[in-house]
């Protein structure tokens, strides 16, 4: 809402260009939400069995399952960008070329939003609720919301179409050290419940 609001203040082929891209890119993002939806039960029941192994094996394999996917859907997004928003318009220049070039970016950095994806739920899957609402709350406020502005300051129209591109990549600085707290906390849970492991 927040966007479309900004898209709307500069002209209404913005506006359409930003709403269909919008639309076009909940298709993979539905994907992505479904394979983390998938995966953090399996977390927590391995976390909850103790089963270490198993949490770090879910976690690698959907990492990779969720970057070549989201890789895929992105080049297939890519190169059919114009052809899509074609569906929509023909006939709004400023629209088509708005709206492939925010789909453009968008998919570029799709396996990013993947895999922040799957580390946020990792985090809830493993009962961390501060890091898991840390990452979801990321992409559309902490990192989107003070900079949208800005970058529609400087680059326009242009901005727009690449503001949620930008927010994906810095949801991405937010991630990795959460993942790797993830992973410390995983590692002394191992070394806690192994029966070589001594307890004062």
């Amino acid at each position: 809402i927040f966007l479309n609001n900004i898209a709307g203040s500069i002209s209404d082929s913005v506006l359409a260009g930003i709403g269909v891209t919008t639309k076009i890119m909940m298709f993979p993002f539905s994907i992505i939400l479904g394979l983390g939806t998938g995966f953090q039960p399996v977390a927590g029941f391995n976390w909850g069995a103790r089963r270490y192994d198993r949490v770090r094996e879910s976690f690698r394999f959907t990492s990779w399952a969720a970057i070549i996917i989201s890789g895929t859907m992105g080049l297939l997004l890519c190169i059919f960008a114009i052809p899509v928003i074609h569906l929509f318009t023909e006939t709004d220049p400023v629209m088509q070329e708005i709206g492939a070039l925010s789909i453009r970016l968008q998919s570029i950095v799709l396996p990013v939003h993947a895999w922040v994806a799957i580390v946020n739920m990792l985090c809830a899957g493993l009962g961390k609720a501060k890091y898991a609402l840390t990452l979801s709350t990321a992409r559309q406020g902490t990192c989107f919301l003070p900079f949208v502005h800005l970058v529609t300051y400087a680059f326009g129209a242009y901005g727009v179409a690449s503001i949620q591109a930008i927010a994906d990549l810095l949801t991405l600085v937010i991630a990795i050290p959460i993942l790797r707290k993830m992973i410390r906390i995983i590692h002394e849970a191992e070394r806690e419940s192994s029966p070589f492991s001594v307890r004062n």
